[in-house]
């Protein structure tokens, strides 16, 4: 990972590492306790259309609820926009903060999830954006292609050459990424679970009212959680080095002097590894509290360091859901995925009349059961995604087979971006995290005309951030 992070130093601008000046010898530091928040803001229309031309008096900014007062005012006006002429800056009102308007440079990282993207949705993902930068100018914006899953690699440093990029995506290195998916393994890991499932309960007790019962088969059982257990702590053990993948690509986005985007493409991932497998087995008891997750494996706080991150440095993380519109029950390892058959079945139609059996025997309850808790597992798989892009100031793209439409929202979404400074009026210094809403003011923003959309917040410098 170390020497794809280098790789990715040196491929942007101005992050060369051995071109550093070498560190200056210690002198007397002076802390000084005012510091600003800065929050870009992008703000559209009802039909999605970025809204141009406001001024400092049409924002209202606030930190957990208390009203903020805006001392710097900037609009950003990017150079792929159409109308990329800026137009004059407005002025400020009376007693207002000055105004500037920049085109700043932006560089765009697109990185693909190769540890949780099943191989038809890296292709679909791929052409998707193929299609889109083949019609696009880089008008002097930086892009770099990367994946991380099981290693961080570095496809294509920062290039304003797109042709470069899309060679790149057909190239045998990235064809090569879906090799590293778990998504096949985990399917293969759901679909066995629930023949075991299905075998424990042609011997005991299964369904609402067999939660609790004791007996000759709670060996059985047991072993079925140990090998539950076992399994979950391996895709522990990726899914903890996915993490610390992306964190380091968002703290090294975070040391240039530019406007920094990551296109984050995934299928989603779930916070708690193994939860598949475990909510697959806890359908067939679903009173009992035996087939559960580990909580201490949690994954939320690895994902918290790169939102620290991506809202302290003012990094816009968007998501894309490589999975499209689609039926939790009939994807890979749902209830209705054909490979769940039996051996010697001829596909889902076998599927379907096999479980609806198997539902007869245990009072119809584990059909519903099992599509109940494979639907909160999909849920679960985006919420990580969506957390990404919301507390960035993102675009969480989803629930669309219209992926080229994605990303293409994505690389169009910021052609006039409003940055807004404050001082913070609590000056605390507790590492607590700060609440940031931003709204349009009058007759701008009235009757939800408007979409406004900031980073949620970010966490103050603690105690430890102060030694």
């Amino acid at each position: 990972m170390y020497r794809a992070l280098r790789r990715l130093v040196l491929a942007l601008p101005a992050l060369a590492l051995a071109q550093q000046p070498p560190a200056p010898s210690p002198a007397p530091t002076i802390r000084v306790d005012v510091r600003q928040v800065l929050v870009p803001v992008i703000v559209t229309d009802k039909k999605g259309r970025t809204v141009t031309g406001l001024s400092p008096s049409d924002f209202q900014i606030a930190e957990d609820g208390v009203p903020q007062q805006i001392v710097a005012f900037t609009r950003e006006i990017s150079r792929t926009a159409n109308d990329a002429q800026p137009s004059a800056a407005p002025a400020a009102s009376a007693g207002g903060p000055p105004v500037a308007t920049t085109a700043p440079q932006r560089m765009w990282v697109i990185c693909f999830d190769a540890l949780h993207t099943s191989f038809a949705n890296f292709s679909r993902a791929r052409d998707a954006i193929d299609k889109v930068l083949d019609s696009r100018s880089a008008a002097g914006d930086q892009f770099v292609l990367l994946s991380i899953g099981r290693q961080l690699r570095v496809l294509q440093p920062a290039t304003g050459d797109l042709s470069l990029v899309r060679a790149k995506l057909h190239g045998r290195e990235f064809t090569g990424l879906p090799l590293e998916s778990n998504s096949q393994q985990l399917t293969a890991a759901v679909t066995d679970v629930r023949r075991q499932m299905d075998l424990y309960c042609s011997r005991c007790a299964c369904g609402r009212d067999a939660a609790n019962r004791l007996g000759t088969c709670d060996a059985e059982r047991q072993r079925i959680k140990q090998e539950l257990d076992a399994r979950s702590e391996q895709f522990a053990q990726y899914d903890n080095a996915f993490f610390a993948q992306l964190k380091s690509v968002i703290e090294e986005l975070a040391k240039l002097d530019c406007r920094r985007n990551l296109i984050l493409v995934s299928d989603g991932f779930t916070l708690l590894p193994g939860r598949e497998l475990y909510a697959s087995a806890a359908a067939y008891l679903p009173n009992s509290p035996y087939f559960q997750a580990d909580p201490a494996r949690a994954m939320q706080p690895a994902l918290d360091q790169s939102l620290r991150v991506a809202s302290a440095r003012d990094v816009v993380v968007d998501t894309v859901d490589a999975r499209g519109a689609y039926t939790p029950s009939g994807r890979p390892g749902g209830l209705l995925d054909a490979s769940n058959a039996a051996p010697g079945s001829t596909g889902r139609q076998d599927v379907i009349a096999g479980r609806n059996a198997s539902n007869a025997m245990r009072g119809g309850s584990l059909l519903g059961e099992t599509d109940s808790r494979w639907r909160s597992v999909e849920f679960e798989n985006g919420s990580a995604l969506s957390q990404l892009a919301t507390a960035s100031g993102g675009l969480y793209l989803h629930g669309t087979n219209d992926l080229s439409k994605s990303f293409h929202a994505a690389l169009e979404d910021n052609r006039e971006t409003y940055v807004l400074a404050y001082v913070p009026a609590n000056s605390a210094h507790d590492g607590k995290f700060r609440q940031i809403t931003v709204t349009v003011a009058g007759s701008r923003g009235k009757s939800g005309n408007l979409t406004v959309r900031a980073k949620s917040g970010y966490w103050a410098e603690g105690p430890e951030d102060r030694q």
